[in-house]
């Protein structure tokens, strides 16, 4: 029983490292994403002078509309949280997947290249860049971010019970890493080439997060199946010891009944005896009280005798 317990102990710490090391990818991404659209992608508008007449302006509004998208995500899952908890995790992570690369794509074909360096007059493949379309971009890297998010603290709050705050705290470290790499090389690569970076972590890390949540169903699953195992053990264990028990009972309670017969049977015995030995003694005494009667009869007749001779 001890090497039991010990070895399912070692299998959940290997499989929480294995969780804790798979989503990494996730963790990435979600540090790049945010120095993306927090640093990179507004000035990158700012910078496409083509955009719009006064595009410096739009560089807050473009931080509103990635606000307005994460708020309209929080909502969505606050107010519709119970309802989407029965599809799980893995729909919505699919789906911030899909407004991201939906979103890094149209970003691609609107914005230049050099846009992140430096202000330009130069085009991609959108000619000219729409305003309305850089504010829609916005608008899904905040739905996405937080679709992301909202999962990611799901998985570390249910999957890391006892280790939430360990779990926690390499999230965010990652999370700072990955930011400040995605802030190093801003400066050196050009707008397509950072765009396929945030792609292929993207990808690597939805794969990963469903092969972590696959993996964490499957462990759940294996520890209910050992647990109903354990309980039908200790079921039968108890049935067992329940029937002995019963064996038991009913053998001292017939044994008792064996013993209270035999005590009835020599009581019995006992009483009769005592009532045969009064019987004789009230057959002798009416003996005796009879012959005491016929001696007086025979005194009475022999005095009438005497005094009819007189």
């Amino acid at each position: 029983m001890a090497d039991r317990i010990g070895k399912i102990k070692n299998k959940k710490v290997r499989t929480s490292k294995f969780r804790i090391h798979g989503i990494n990818f996730v963790f990435n991404i979600l540090g790049l994403e945010l120095s993306f659209f927090s640093g990179i992608y507004r000035p990158s508008v700012g910078f496409t002078e083509k955009i719009h007449e006064t595009p410096k302006e739009y560089v807050g509004i473009i931080g509103i509309c990635i606000g307005i998208g994460g708020m309209t995500a929080g909502t969505v899952f606050g107010i519709l949280g119970s309802k989407t908890a029965r599809f799980g995790r893995n729909p919505i992570v699919i789906t911030a997947y899909v407004i991201h690369l939906v979103a890094f794509f149209l970003i691609y074909l609107n914005l230049p290249d050099n846009a992140p360096f430096k202000e330009t007059e130069d085009v991609s493949y959108i000619d000219p860049p729409k305003i309305w379309l850089a504010l829609l971009c916005a608008l899904m890297l905040g739905l996405g971010d937080v679709s992301f998010n909202t999962q990611i603290y799901s998985m570390l709050a249910g999957v890391f019970v006892k280790q939430s705050a360990a779990a926690f705290a390499i999230f965010k470290f990652t999370q700072s890493v990955a930011a400040a790499i995605a802030f190093f090389y801003a400066y050196h690569l050009g707008l397509g080439v950072q765009l396929g970076i945030l792609v292929m972590f993207a990808t690597f890390g939805t794969i990963t997060f469903r092969f972590v949540e696959l993996k964490y169903k499957q462990f759940l699953q294996q520890m209910q199946q050992q647990t109903q195992q354990q309980m039908r053990q200790q079921t039968q264990k108890m049935q067992q010891k329940s029937e002995q028990l019963e064996s038991k009972i009913e053998e001292k309670i017939l044994e008792n009944q064996r013993i209270l017969r035999t005590h009835i049977n020599e009581t019995y015995q006992q009483f009769e005896g005592k009532v045969n030995v009064l019987q004789e003694k009230v057959d002798n005494l009416i003996s005796q009280l009879n012959a005491v009667k016929s001696e007086i009869k025979s005194q009475k007749k022999k005095r009438l005798s005497g005094k009819l001779m007189t």
